[in-house]
C-alpha cells in the first residue's frame, strides 16, 4: 500500500526479500561468500586491542559503527526494489 507522498511500497519490498532468499538458497556459493566476507570483517574487530587503559577511549568506535552500517546495508539490499 502506498501513501502519498511516500513512494516506498512495502508489499514490493517483501516480494523482493522473498526472491532474495530464494536466490541465495539456489546459489549457495553466493550465500557462502557473503557469510565469509561478513565473518572476515567481523573478526577484524577482534584484532583491535582492548585494555583496561583504553577501554573507554572510543578507539574501537569507528569499527563498531562500520560493522553496524554493513549489517544495515546488507539488510536494505535484501529489500531493495528494482
Amino acid at each position: 500500500m502506498n501513501m502519498l507522498p511516500y513512494i516506498y511500497d512495502n508489499e514490493k519490498s517483501i516480494e523482493t526479500y522473498s526472491e532474495t532468499l530464494k536466490y541465495l538458497e539456489e546459489n549457495q556459493s553466493v550465500k557462502d561468500k557473503i557469510q565469509t566476507l561478513g565473518i572476515i570483517y567481523s573478526s577484524i574487530g577482534h584484532s583491535v586491542p582492548q585494555t583496561i587503559e583504553n577501554f573507554w577511549s572510543g578507539h574501537s568506535f569507528p569499527f563498531s559503527e562500520s560493522w553496524d552500517d554493513i549489517q544495515i546495508s546488507a539488510t536494505l539490499c535484501f529489500f531493495w526494489i528494482v
